[in-house]
């Protein structure tokens, strides 16, 4: 009797498909055009990279053949005894080298014109697994390219954002795990910075036991000192009461200006809520400055809410 396999959706830097539910993401490192992200799945470990893709879109064949140089060098091997052979993924004609040492090692590998990257994904697992069926819906799922928006999933939630803001720093760690997205918009007379910070806190109701359950009080007791430490001359201007996915939720708006001859205005939107399923809080915040001459146009406010309210629609906190 085959062992069954239950698959969850995943997503991270322009990349979107299906991993086994207990599988873990372990590692990643760098930006929507260059990076890795690793992952463990008990008997299989598999890794994808990717890396720019420039001048000439090369055959699969001619990108597999210089990848078995680079893997020869690096193993400082004489020769390698393989297996290739062609596939196809997200509409790519892709290649697959075979091999094994001590376990068995697979590599996919294609380009992708239209998200501008060269992508290798590695799976090793031991010799005498056959493991396929976990292997093949994972490359099935697989898009590099082809969506609207990205995809975020860590630490079981998931949030989607605009293509225009790109991952600029996470910290995740065991109580706290943070997201910075950033869009930039520059001309001569005008510059606009846009953030999405999206954080979870481990284990709320033990942490901020006396607010948990009330994100107002508990935006008021603990983070908005958060906000004050990223924010100068912050006035809050306004707190209104939500649910969300059946969890109350507290929104808080506010502004800060600064500058005479530059202007610098800001504007920010939080949310907050207890997730009881989870035991953690969530906050979501938007934030815009914009550094400006006097008589330049300032901050489209109601643009920066719709954006807001469509990422916060996009996240699945559990």
């Amino acid at each position: 009797m085959q062992e069954a396999y239950d698959f969850k959706r995943f997503g991270w830097q322009g990349f979107i498909f299906k991993i086994p539910r207990n599988c873990r993401f372990i590692a990643e490192s760098g930006s929507i055009n260059s990076g890795f992200m690793r992952f463990d799945a008990g008997k299989l470990y598999f890794e994808i990279k990717w890396e720019p893709l420039t001048g000439k879109v090369e055959t699969p064949l001619k990108i597999a053949e210089n990848f078995v140089q680079k893997l020869k060098k690096k193993m400082k091997l004489k020769a390698l005894k393989y297996k290739k052979g062609l596939l196809h993924v997200n509409g790519h004609n892709a290649v697959f080298i075979y091999f094994t040492t001590d376990l068995a090692n697979k590599f996919i590998i294609w380009s992708c014109k239209e998200s501008k990257r060269v992508i290798i994904i590695q799976f090793t697992f031991p010799i005498q697994e056959k493991l396929e069926k976990i292997i093949s819906p994972i490359l099935k799922s697989l898009k590099c390219h082809g969506f609207k928006v990205n995809c975020w999933s860590i630490l079981g939630f998931t949030l989607k954002t605009p293509k225009s803001f790109q991952l600029k720093r996470r910290r995740i760690l065991v109580g706290r795990t943070t997201l910075t997205f950033l869009e930039e918009k520059k001309t001569l007379l005008r510059q606009q910075e846009t953030e999405i910070i999206f954080e979870c806190f481990s284990l709320a109701n033990i942490r901020f036991k006396e607010t948990y359950a009330n994100p107002r009080k508990w935006i008021e007791t603990y983070y908005i000192n958060e906000l004050k430490g990223s924010f100068r001359r912050i006035k809050f201007e306004e707190f209104s009461s939500h649910s969300f996915r059946d969890h109350r939720m507290a929104i808080c708006i506010g502004k800060a200006c600064s500058g005479i001859t530059l202007r610098r205005n800001t504007f920010f939107i939080t949310g907050a809520w207890y997730c009881s399923k989870s035991s953690r809080m969530f906050v979501l915040t938007l934030s815009s400055t914009v550094k400006k001459l006097p008589f330049t146009r300032g901050i489209n406010v109601e643009s920066l809410k719709r954006i807001f309210r469509k990422v916060l629609s996009t996240v699945i906190c559990h």
